[in-house]
């Protein structure tokens, strides 16, 4: 039943039961059942149908300071993410409605994919059972339904929400919890469905506290997409990026004795696809930095007055203005 989720654009257990053909109850089990065994299950909504893009900046000579970015107050307008790369560099994400051109290695990410692991690899991965997941072969490449891009409002946002955080709510729960009538709810619904490409594995609870290292692997291929819906199999993968320049962005997290395997998987990969890897950043999975303005790692999103383009090489001199990166 999990790889027919994976492809679902329904929310709520009440229009996935019925889609699948399975009583809500055995929908609901299956998240909460997922859940207890450290696997959490969530929509994957993608950053192009809410208008956004994520500039990638890698700032050489800098890295953050971890522990006043962590208890700072500052607001991140801009910013999605700062994160540690070796050596002696940071990486900061942010978000746009336009990539442009700066002083930095950089990449610009139009669509995203995250993390749809084949079941049998999961629960190995969820078991610790790391080495393990790389004596199976990928599976064939999963159909992600594309999502449309269009106007949101402040239901849509909201079912988004709730739904992110408890993807087992039955459809008069999440009416109730908005305060809003059943009937009108449906017609509220198929508009957020617009904006998810099926669901994601969003947290392994073993993975990530065995996770040290992180890897930004970036990849030329003339079939961005196709790359993506393969490697998001592999359960070491949270996300990958397609860019308009025939490349793909894939992030991934892995435990430092297996890291070896897990770079050895990724060439395969390559080489039977026909790709060319371009660059491999290394960092720390554990430094990653994600702020709490705007779309974050865990699904959830609040509205803004529109998007702009921020001004990158002023944010980066606030950062260091303020000590939030440093010196390396």
């Amino acid at each position: 039943m999990l790889e027919d989720i994976y492809k679902l654009k329904r929310l709520t257990s009440t229009r996935i039961a019925k889609v699948l053909n399975e009583s809500v109850r055995n929908v609901i089990s299956l998240f909460k059942m997922h859940s207890k065994a450290g696997i959490h299950i969530k929509p994957d909504i993608d950053i192009r149908a809410l208008g956004v893009k994520h500039q990638i900046v890698i700032i050489k000579g800098y890295v953050p300071n971890t522990d006043l970015i962590v208890s700072s107050s500052q607001v991140f307008s801009y910013i999605r993410s700062i994160s540690y790369i070796f050596p002696r560099s940071v990486m900061v994400v942010f978000e746009t409605s336009e990539c442009v051109s700066v002083d930095y290695d950089y990449y610009c990410i139009e669509s995203t994919i995250r993390s749809r692991p084949d079941p049998v690899m999961l629960f190995k991965a969820a078991d610790g059972e790391y080495e393990r997941v790389f004596r199976d072969s990928l599976p064939d490449p999963i159909p992600i339904p594309l999502a449309r891009r269009g106007r949101f409002d402040w239901y849509d946002l909201e079912i988004l929400r709730v739904v992110s955080r408890e993807p087992w709510i039955k459809l008069k729960n999440l009416a109730k919890r908005l305060r809003i009538k059943e009937k009108n709810l449906l017609k509220h619904i198929p508009h957020a469905e617009n904006f998810i490409t099926g669901y994601r594995v969003a947290k392994i609870d073993r993975l990530r506290e065995d996770s040290a290292i992180s890897y930004l692997v970036s990849v030329e291929f003339d079939r961005p997409r196709y790359f993506c819906s393969r490697v998001v199999r592999h359960p070491f993968v949270i996300s990958c990026g397609e860019c308009s320049d025939k490349r793909a962005l894939v992030y991934a997290a892995s435990p430092a004795g297996v890291s070896p395997l897990f770079i050895n998987f990724v060439r395969r990969l390559v080489d039977e696809t026909g790709a060319r890897i371009e660059k491999i950043y290394t960092g720390c999975h554990k430094c990653l930095l994600v702020t709490t303005i705007g779309s974050r790692s865990t699904g959830e999103f609040i509205p803004r007055e529109g998007w702009r383009v921020p001004n990158i090489e002023d944010e980066v001199r606030n950062l260091v203005e303020k000590k939030l990166i440093i010196p390396a």
